[in-house]
């Protein structure tokens, strides 16, 4: 194996290290090219090219433009107890091919591997100095095998995927939970405008019936509609305690800021200059910089190199080396060692380095589903317990899952159980989320029956559900909580009765949970879109802030029960770096694209954790990061050398073999008999449908010939709309008397679109409840809906009005 082509893999710093000069070199080696387009032709691909352009005086002849998205985190290795477990880092390189949709594991390669626990700056230091040769044209001519010749290679990273925690922590900034960086790249005091920050009723209002208010020279003296960065008094806020007064203002308020390298580099050679001539103490210095997002490590280093610097100063006098020449010796001799020590902090590697802060953008798979539908759907249940519906939703959603789970279609992973849920699971869950919620202005609350028997007789489990229904501690033993439970019936707390039944309860308004549940899926769909327009931004930040404004309503209802309790939309702090979207997509086009699963980013680690079994042993991240470039290596040579020299039997049984091994994604169900899909249409449960080309709709048979599969022809006729939810349904009309004999033939590439039909329930939960009409919400695989012109749409939010 020491033999295979493939880039070095050295060690720097207790870390991995592979070159990424040898990875364009073995990417380009290998026959491999770049995109011929930059991704979605964005604002930043144009930048690249303009770049390459000046660099090469505008001939671009034999200059190859490369690009990449960079992807980092940690994780726990799956192949150890966790007693011996440590948590491992590593960092990814994609380079963004002709062959990118295919999402290829050859595109991928793994950059360094390490323990979580150690700092990542030297080798972070040592990827950003070739970033900055190959950006620069500096060492970057490699040889092409595809073009036969040597080229100058202009690579530059496009984007860099890290969830929140990373993200932050790479680059020096403070977590989300602290004062003033609750969005991130933003400074705010956010708690301070808490209550003007979210749309009052009249812009809500003007948002929902006006598609372009937003950008309308549009003011309010009431609230801020989710612009932190509008000009308006209403956005100023009392700076900290010992923030120095002579950096604020004439009216001595902070006002939001966006933050960047240049600012952060700025605040910090001002804290190290005025920390070095005492006119700023530690706590001036740890205000400054917490308001500029600087974390805590940032600022001790700050302080730990004044200090350092102080008393290097201080053992050079000569005084002082006569007076402790072993303590002068020790500390001259340990600065000459160590010299980045002795010098002031100039911030992380990345701050001096060729990327930008806006280029660490949000990965959706951790922002959008593992952040924001889960938080969602928590917060939805939270209602329906709140509102005493949950114990009855519970009992009708029992067989919802497991009809959509069963078909296991690729684009909608949803599952029965109610825990290990990981973000395809989230996401097919978002997909389907009106259908599973659509029941939830008609069924019935639980009502509470108290006990008739004496408090001294009663249960444990009964002393429990009163005090629950009372929203008081059900903590303790049965004696302690019938004491209890009889102060407030008949003692010393009878007062605080009324007002805690008063208080145990809200208002059951089904609308705005509806509203809540139809607004998510329509912001969710349009970020997740594959195809953009210069309207789509404006889009896009209307339905962030008709969903914000939506999840404000619902904590409003829920948060009038609990005194000074932060809201969901600030508690969470994804929710706040939604709104940095619209600019990322202005950016960097179909955000998307950027999707780190696949064989990229957090896709990348099913490959990576087989490959870790020990982070105890010597050189355990250098053994698995060379297992996995052979891995890919050895692919490669099996893979041209059958190509090149083997019988078209066997090269024909080797590509049988790559394509079960890469497993086509399946898309659609397919029924053994004709019966079957009759048995679901009657039982009226969920069907999966597909579109051809010529836009008639079919369940699909498994009666197959060569390259076609049978079909039941299926018709759809608009029925109504569920305006709460916006949520349009179609009577659906089967033939069932058609035969397995005689159901159409359908070439397989004709299928053009994947659906998805959900049955509508009634009143009693049985089928036939629409005068024998089976009525279904129709949704495909692109997060459209079937619209009322019996045409695929994008999901709206509710009562707002749309360009047609």
């Amino acid at each position: 194996m020491k033999n295979l082509p493939r880039p070095a893999v050295k060690e720097i710093d207790n870390h991995s290290y592979c070159s990424v000069k040898q990875c364009i070199a073995d990417f380009l080696g290998k026959g491999n090219l770049p995109a011929s387009q930059l991704p979605g032709n964005s604002k930043h691909s144009k930048y690249i090219t303009s770049r390459a352009k000046l660099l090469y005086g505008g001939d671009l002849e034999n200059v190859l433009i490369m690009t990449g998205v960079q992807w980092s985190d940690d994780f726990e290795p799956n192949s150890l107890s966790k007693s011996l477990r440590g948590g491992v880092w590593i960092k990814t390189i994609t380079f963004l091919s002709n062959n990118s949709e295919s999402n290829s594991i050859r595109d991928t390669y793994p950059i360094s591997i390490s323990s979580k626990h150690i700092s990542h700056d030297v080798v972070e230091k040592k990827y950003l100095e070739e970033l900055n040769d190959l950006c620069h044209g500096k060492n970057n001519r490699f040889y092409s095998y595809k073009l036969h010749k040597f080229v100058n290679v202009h690579f530059e990273i496009t984007a860099c995927l890290a969830d929140q925690p990373e993200r932050r922590s790479m680059n020096y900034m403070m977590l989300g939970n602290s004062t003033y960086s609750a969005r991130f790249r933003y400074s705010c005091d956010i708690v301070s405008i808490i209550n003007v920050l979210p749309s009052c009723d009249a812009c809500l209002n003007n948002m929902r019936q006006n598609v372009v208010y937003e950008h309308m020279n549009q003011s309010c003296d009431k609230c801020l509609n989710w612009d932190m960065m509008k000009k308006s008094k209403l956005t100023e806020t009392n700076p900290p305690l010992d923030y120095p007064k002579e950096l604020l203002s004439l009216n001595g308020k902070l006002s939001p800021k966006i933050i960047d390298f240049n600012i952060m580099k700025n605040i910090t050679r001002q804290c190290s200059r005025n920390k070095n001539l005492k006119i700023w103490s530690n706590a001036n210095v740890s205000a400054i910089c917490s308001v500029h997002g600087i974390s805590k490590k940032g600022q001790e280093n700050i302080l730990e190199r004044q200090s350092n610097i102080v008393s290097l100063d201080h053992y050079s006098l000569k005084s002082v080396k006569n007076e402790h020449p072993k303590d002068s010796d020790m500390i001259i001799k340990y600065s000459t060692e160590n010299e980045d020590l002795f010098r002031e902090w100039n911030g992380g590697p990345y701050w001096d380095g060729p990327l930008q802060l806006h280029q660490f953008i949000d990965c959706l798979m951790h922002l959008l589903f593992l952040g924001i539908v889960k938080s969602s759907s928590s917060l939805i249940t939270e209602w329906m317990k709140e509102t005493k519906i949950l114990s009855s939703y519970k009992e009708h959603k029992k067989n919802m899952y497991s009809c959509v789970a069963t078909m296991g279609l690729d684009w909608c992973k949803v599952i029965e159980s109610e825990s290990g849920w990981v973000s395809d699971n989230y996401l097919g869950y978002c997909k389907i989320v009106k259908w599973l919620y659509h029941p939830i202005y008609k069924l019935k609350e639980t009502i509470y029956d108290e006990p008739t028997s004496a408090v001294k007789n009663w249960s444990l489990k009964m002393c429990n559900e009163w005090l629950r229904e009372h929203k008081l501690d059900d903590q303790g033993r049965v004696y302690d909580l019938r004491v209890t439970i009889s102060e407030y019936k008949s003692g010393s707390k009878k007062d605080l009765l009324a007002n805690l039944k008063a208080n145990s309860r809200i208002d059951r308004n089904t609308d705005v949970i509806c509203v809540f549940i139809g607004s998510m899926l329509s912001m969710i769909s349009i970020i997740m879109r594959s195809k953009i327009d210069t309207e789509t931004p404006i889009a896009m930040k209307r339905e962030i802030k008709l969903f914000l404004s939506n999840i404000n309503i619902i904590q409003e209802l829920l948060s009038s029960k609990k005194n000074n309790e932060k809201p969901i939309w600030l508690k969470k702090y994804n929710f706040q770096s939604l709104l940095n979207l619209p600019k990322a997509l202005i950016q960097f086009g179909p955000l998307v694209k950027l999707w780190e699963g696949g064989n990229q980013g957090e896709g990348y680690l099913r490959y990576v954790k087989p490959r870790i079994r020990d982070v105890h042993s010597k050189n355990w991240n250098i053994n698995a990061h060379i297992g996995l470039m052979n891995d890919i290596s050895m692919d490669e040579v099996v893979n041209v050398h059958i190509t090149n020299n083997s019988s078209k039997k066997v090269q024909e049984n080797y590509n049988n073999y790559k394509k079960a091994e890469r497993r086509e994604r399946k898309m659609y169900t397919s029924h053994e008999t004709v019966e079957e899909i009759f048995s679901l249409y009657r039982q009226h449960k969920p069907i999966s449908i597909v579109m051809t080309q010529s836009n008639n709709y079919f369940a699909i048979t498994d009666i197959q010939i060569d390259n076609f599969v049978g079909g039941v022809p299926v018709q759809l006729k608009y029925y109504t709309t569920i305006d709460s939810m916006a949520m349009n349904t179609h009577e659906v009309i089967i033939d069932c008397e058609i035969a397995d004999t005689d159901v159409e033939q359908i070439q397989k590439k004709d299928i053009s679109i994947y659906l998805l039909m959900l049955p509508i329930s009634n009143d009693d939960n049985i089928s036939n409840a629409f005068n024998n009409e089976m009525i279904y919400y129709i949704i495909d695989s692109e997060w459209n809906e079937l619209g009322k012109c019996n045409t695929l749409q994008y999901p709206t939010s509710p009562h707002c009005l749309y360009n047609t």
